[in-house]
């Protein structure tokens, strides 16, 4: 709460940081993308990829996510009048990303099943694939 209240005032204000601070700043920013797969990584390691693919939730799972919810989103994105294409498709390709890697981390963090979660992220990132092009080539047939 205090990095949101500090980076909100940050914004409004327009203050510059100074150069340590900033490049200090842009540092950790760069090392979020690539904690998060390595973290997910090293959980995946764990898990038996065979065992994993027979996992019907798993689909279930991955179909909601990568199928319904995008589907929904392109009928609301249909019918609402005046959205600009370009936003159209961005927010597409948003709800059809697959299960984020913040699930397993926080599924460790708070004790959980974090393997279940990490097959969850890994079925679901395998299967967007798929899903992401069929989606966006349906979009662009509708608008």
């Amino acid at each position: 709460m205090i990095a949101i209240a500090a980076g909100l005032v940050l914004f409004f204000s327009q203050m510059q940081l100074p150069a340590i601070f900033a490049k200090t700043l842009d540092f950790c920013a760069g090392l979020n993308t690539p904690l998060a797969m390595f973290a997910v990584g090293v959980d995946l390691a764990q898990c038996r990829f065979g065992k994993m693919l027979k996992k019907g939730k798993l689909y279930a799972i991955s179909a909601v996510r990568l199928l319904l919810i995008p589907l929904i989103v392109l009928a609301l994105l249909t019918v609402i009048p005046g959205i600009n294409n370009d936003i159209r498709y961005a927010v597409l390709i948003a709800a059809v990303c697959p299960v984020g890697s913040n699930l397993a981390v926080y599924a460790q963090l708070h004790n959980k099943d974090y393997t279940y979660a990490v097959e969850t992220v890994a079925v679901s990132t395998l299967l967007c694939i798929i899903t992401i092009p069929l989606l966006v080539q349906l979009a662009s047939v509708i608008w």
